[in-house]
């Protein structure tokens, strides 16, 4: 069995530590993401029924309810602001990395759920249509 120095193992409980805190940061930013899937959702509907219609990229959906907007707003604008309050103490107190690395991480994690449940099956069944 190799002798390790106290220095070296200072130095491997620190980097479990801080692996520890990423996995932790990350995971609460996914499980921040699920309840965010509602204002994502609403934001993604309002660009669909006007700015990319408007280009032609996607059709407007006759039946939708035009309130959506002023739904959208509001719910978009208070989910935003706590989730930028929870991020600022993350990063604070939590976060081992600068912080470039940890508005990435944290952007990804959060729009992750909504990926995952509903862009990616869309993405599935117009990839399917095509094939």
């Amino acid at each position: 069995m190799p002798m390790t120095t106290v220095a070296e193992e200072r130095v491997t409980a620190g980097t479990q530590s801080r692996r520890w805190r990423i996995v932790t940061v990350v995971g609460l930013q996914v499980l921040l993401g699920l309840p965010a899937m509602v204002p994502l959702v609403a934001a993604l509907l309002c660009l669909q029924n006007w700015p990319l219609a408007s280009l032609g990229i996607t059709e407007r959906a006759t039946d939708e309810w035009d309130g959506v907007l002023l739904l959208a707003v509001p719910l978009v604008t208070c989910s935003s602001l706590v989730w930028l309050t929870i991020a600022f103490v993350l990063r604070r107190y939590v976060w081992p990395i600068g912080a470039r690395g940890f508005w990435r991480a944290s952007s990804l994690a959060v729009v992750f759920p909504t990926a995952v449940f509903v862009v990616a099956p869309v993405v599935i069944r117009a990839w399917r249509s095509l094939t």
